[in-house]
């Protein structure tokens, strides 16, 4: 595992800027996510690091020692695509094998890689199945299986679970997890699935236009994201401009607090809120706000609903796990903790 420095990197493709002085810094055997739109420069990242893209300017750095000359073969760097790209005409132990082979490993060592690699993916015994019998679940752990061979001390997975249907994905995602944890491989992985990245990754780089919005630990991102862009990305969020705030609606003694902010919107998750009949007691700690139920839908464990809030001149979301019974056009109390919000630039 290798700790990777990026760098001032920049890639332009027809005079794009597809990547715009990328700087990131990845620990040993840390996992992170790119996570970001299509087009926003993630692959092209993934590709740079392997050295199947060259950069335009920048440096990339394993352990302090830049990387950004070597051919991809003595990077150590092995990059794993969403189509899989498995050979057909070789079985699953010759794919995995077959990196491999091309190091002029000895045949029963190769062997001896393939049933530890089968075992690891959870499948033991597919040794002489081919890619056309084997399901898209299965030929994605073959190809991962065969990433890991050749022991990387980078392990890049481009999307590697977009391709797969719901349950599959579930399983491929827990066993990239349970792998990462086993060899604490330094890790880099691609996706524009949100909840991907909150389960799986240590830390998340959200991306926009080839440049990085904000890095951090999945909770910092989804409960202070730096500004709109990163907090739409991790799901529904309310959006109250403070200077919209009728003021009689604060505690007093926050008032001062918030006249440095008056300039800011305050982002709090919908499942932050609580619904009340009754108004809560005093708490600094906790804005109350009274609205009327605007609509009310019912999704099993849980209760979406939006309350039309005229003191902030809006209309809330709030997902109610409790699910408590508030029919359309009833009168509530919205309880919002303001040591759950955070504050984004207006």
């Amino acid at each position: 595992m290798s700790r990777i420095e990026i760098k001032n990197l920049t890639k332009k493709f027809d005079s794009k800027n597809i990547l715009k002085d990328l700087n990131l810094n990845i620990e040993q055997g840390e996992m992170v996510a790119l996570l970001g739109p299509s087009g926003c420069g993630k692959t092209t990242t993934l590709k740079i690091i392997s050295g199947l893209l060259d950069a335009d300017q920048g440096d990339i750095k394993f352990d302090g020692k830049s990387v950004i000359d070597l051919p991809t073969e003595k990077r150590g760097a092995v990059l794993v695509f969403q189509e899989y790209l498995l050979f057909p005409h070789l079985n699953a132990a010759e794919n995995i094998a077959f990196g491999l082979k091309m190091q002029g490993v000895d045949k029963s060592i190769r062997k001896n890689r393939v049933e530890e690699l089968l075992e690891l993916v959870n499948l033991p015994g597919y040794q002489s199945r081919y890619p056309y019998e084997l399901s898209g679940g299965q030929q994605q752990r073959i190809a991962l299986a065969r990433a890991l061979a050749v022991h990387p001390k980078v392990l890049l997975l481009d999307e590697p679970i977009s391709n797969l249907d719901a349950n599959l994905r579930e399983e491929m995602r827990d066993l990239i997890r349970k792998i990462h944890e086993e060899k604490q491989m330094t890790t880099i992985f691609v996706t524009h699935d949100r909840e991907e990245a909150l389960l799986v990754a240590d830390k998340i780089a959200v991306m926009k236009d080839g440049n990085l919005e904000q890095v951090g630990i999945p909770e910092e991102l989804y409960r202070n994201p730096v500004n709109r862009y990163v907090a739409d990305f991790f799901g529904q969020a309310n959006y109250i401009k403070i200077s919209q705030i009728n003021k009689d609606v604060f505690p007093a003694d926050k008032m001062r607090e918030y006249k440095h902010k008056k300039n800011k919107i305050l982002m709090l998750r919908p499942e932050f809120i609580h619904l009340s009949k009754e108004k809560l007691e005093y708490n600094k700690n906790i804005l109350v706000l009274k609205g009327e139920i605007e609509k009310r839908s019912y999704a099993g464990e849980r209760i979406y609903y939006q309350v039309k809030v005229n003191a902030v001149n809006s209309s809330l979301r709030v997902i109610d796990f409790k699910l408590s019974s508030y029919d359309q056009g009833s009168t509530v109390y919205l309880e919002l903790p303001l040591n759950k919000a955070a504050y984004l630039e207006n």
